[in-house]
């Protein structure tokens, strides 16, 4: 994926802009899609920020930094906040 792609997924009403800083708002959640050797794309979840540098992405989430070039992102996963993908049918132990 190029920087000008993944700057334009990441031009969402879900998200704050501020320069080169993209943080989820209040009710939105965030996960990037990293493309994986073994399968389908991998989630980074639980992103507080994604900051678009010359050549990478700094991912940033509650304890870790993610440093990665723009070729090795998939995609963006934009949810809401509390509320629930899907209802849950039937027995769950």
């Amino acid at each position: 994926m190029t920087r000008d792609l993944f700057e334009k997924m990441l031009s969402r009403d879900a998200l704050e802009r501020d320069g080169a800083r993209y943080t989820p708002l209040d009710k939105s959640s965030l996960a990037v899609l990293v493309q994986s050797t073994t399968g389908g794309p991998t989630p980074i979840v639980r992103i507080e920020a994604v900051e678009l540098l010359d050549g990478y992405v700094a991912i940033e989430t509650h304890d870790t930094l993610y440093c990665l070039p723009y070729d090795q992102l998939a995609g963006l996963r934009i949810g809401k906040r509390g509320e629930a993908s899907s209802p849950r049918t039937g027995f769950h132990a």
